[in-house]
């Protein structure tokens, strides 16, 4: 192999940011929630992937798909009565005995108020999100609690970092 195919093939490697969302894209079509599909993943400082998480009803509970719940008809930014747990509560749970190796956080939105208190429990260092969401709490109190925080834009493939 030549030096410029080396470099060419190089060119079309995925970065570690495309690569997980491109995994998010997947993972979100799992959710049982018919409001919103999201996912999170998260990974260690060397980007190996430690655990998942997907919008849904718990365990052993009709998911709402089949049987939609109270949280249907709930506002915009409003889950008081989603039976789901988000995707990025998912992930922190499914974390198991892994917990203390956990660094980065991919996930498809910004995590709500509920999901940062979760997340700044555990030993996430940095959270990468596509999306924005209509809570803005959940921001405030990643960055007050030292957590760095990036807006990933797929367009020009970078993250763009957040401050408040």
């Amino acid at each position: 192999m030549t030096n410029a195919s080396a470099t060419n093939q190089n060119q079309n490697r995925l970065s570690w940011d495309e690569y997980f969302f491109s995994i998010l894209d997947k993972l979100k079509e799992r959710g049982t929630c018919p409001r919103r599909q999201c996912s999170a993943l998260i990974t260690d400082d060397k980007f190996h992937i430690l655990s998942t998480g997907y919008n849904g009803a718990p365990s052993g509970i009709d998911n709402c798909i089949e049987h939609p719940c109270g949280g249907q008809d709930d506002e915009k930014g409003d889950t008081r009565n989603c039976i789901a747990l988000h995707a990025e509560e998912n992930a922190v749970l499914h974390l198991e005995g892994n917990s203390r190796f956990a660094h980065y956080l991919y996930c498809t939105n910004l995590p709500c108020f509920h999901c940062a208190k979760i997340i700044s429990q555990s030993s996430v260092k940095v959270v990468i999100y596509e999306e924005d969401y209509a809570d803005k709490r959940g921001l405030d109190l990643l960055i007050k609690k030292g957590t760095l925080v990036f807006q990933y834009a797929r367009i020009n493939r970078g993250r763009i970092p957040c401050q408040n």
